[in-house]
């Protein structure tokens, strides 16, 4: 029963892409423990996966959401450059800056939530 549950976990990892650091922390977490202690957080592990509600699912999530804002941000920049200053287009696109830059610092603090 324990082996297949440990099979059932290697599997479902692999399944949803987790990271093998996240693996080597799990498994040094449950390392000491007895299989009658471990095989219930193997089962909640494998269950929170599979409902993508596992902490490092939404660790990874707020990764790729920060990751996206700031080349979002690097979009603008090259976009701020190459408008001129006193052309009319760039207030909308200051606008458009400070939302961005809004939005990383708030994807940035899920980021930190997530990963403590």
């Amino acid at each position: 029963m324990v082996n297949h549950l440990k099979e059932e976990l290697l599997q479902t990892w692999d399944n949803y892409l987790i990271p093998d650091y996240h693996r080597t922390v799990f498994l040094d977490c449950i390392f000491g423990l007895t299989p009658q202690q471990y095989s219930h957080i193997i089962v909640k592990e494998i269950e929170d996966l599979q409902n993508e509600q596992a902490p490092i699912q939404s660790a990874i999530r707020a990764i790729i959401g920060r990751e996206s804002c700031l080349t979002a941000i690097q979009e603008m920049a090259q976009t701020l450059s190459d408008i001129e200053e006193n052309n009319d287009k760039i207030r909308p696109v200051l606008d458009e800056c400070v939302n961005i830059l809004y939005s990383l610092r708030m994807l940035s603090l899920n980021v930190v939530k997530c990963v403590i």
